[in-house]
């Protein structure tokens, strides 16, 4: 199965919820609370972030199709470090984390799909720590570009500036240039 067909057999699951709508900049997630459910992006634009004070610290996006959680908390079982924000005008539906792992364990291949996916984003997170240690910031830049060209027209660029740790001016810069 691959990771499309994965994504399209969970969202015809009948483990979701009702269709929730999110105003841009309206939390699905804060700080401090203890993750119970996955999301499925519907439409829309949504983070993972560290909600400091000043601003945000983007670690994650995720848009139609993409499905979204505080993996911190749902492993752990713990309050969450990271907040979850709706960029522009999103929906999303959940189901709680239980229903999703009786839904990815009723058969195997539902199940290495599950693994399959948690690895590909295992891949992610590695590749980007790497961008953020070792490249310049244009080189950050061509890279989101190469993987994630639909990035951009998702999320506002103080967001992607921010994911890619420079000043939205700079990325301004380095997309004109």
């Amino acid at each position: 199965m691959t990771s499309a067909q994965f994504l399209s057999s969970l969202s015809l699951a009948e483990i979701w919820g009702e269709s929730k709508t999110l105003k841009a900049k309206e939390s699905l997630l804060e700080v401090g609370e203890i993750g119970q459910e996955i999301f499925l992006i519907e439409s829309g634009c949504l983070c993972i972030a560290n909600c400091l004070e000043v601003e945000l610290q983007v670690h994650r996006f995720a848009y139609q199709d993409n499905i979204i959680a505080p993996l911190d908390s749902l492993i752990a079982q713990r309050a969450s470090r990271y907040c979850i924000i709706a960029l522009r005008q999103s929906k999303v539906r959940a189901a709680k984390q239980e229903d999703f792992l009786n839904f990815i364990g009723q058969d195997q291949e539902k199940l290495w799909a599950w693994v399959g996916f948690q690895q590909q984003l295992i891949l992610d997170l590695l590749e980007r720590e790497q961008d953020l240690l070792l490249k310049s910031p244009k080189d950050r830049l061509e890279a989101v570009l190469k993987r994630s060209p639909k990035l951009f027209q998702e999320a506002p660029l103080k967001y992607i500036a921010s994911y890619l740790r420079m000043s939205p001016e700079t990325l301004s810069r380095l997309m004109n240039s």
